[in-house]
């Protein structure tokens, strides 16, 4: 069956609102008729497709990056640190262990032998 190009841009749009989720919009009256197959038909062989459908990604990623932000901003801890983390590593907010050590590190170089070529003396 062959879809117009405006009923694809209206499945872009459903699944910008949904979220990037395909399932949901194939569960909603006029895609039901969808397959997943179709949709990496268009995605492999129209340019423009490929193209919108990675912008719909970017623009969930970014509705996404939003919410978290305006969580931070409201007083979640949790998200202050994630977003900190992921976000201000300029600034030391990443994690990472620091080891001192003091003393000598003295090392003894010792030749491995499969123990089918070690004599009974070595054991």
């Amino acid at each position: 069956m062959a879809y117009s190009k405006e009923f694809k841009l209206k499945f872009l749009k459903m699944l910008e609102n949904n979220g990037g989720n395909v399932s949901a919009v194939l569960k909603h009256g006029e895609f039901r008729s969808l397959e997943r197959k179709t949709i990496y038909l268009w995605k492999n062989k129209e340019e423009w497709f490929d193209n919108a459908l990675k912008e719909v990604r970017e623009s969930c990623k970014d509705n996404v990056e939003t919410a978290l932000y305006k969580e931070a901003l409201g007083g979640n801890v949790t998200a202050q640190i994630f977003y900190l983390k992921t976000q201000a590593k300029d600034r030391g907010y990443i994690e990472k262990q620091e080891v001192e050590h003091s003393g000598s590190m003295d090392h003894k170089v010792v030749r491995w032998r499969p123990a089918s070529e070690k004599k009974k003396t070595d054991l």
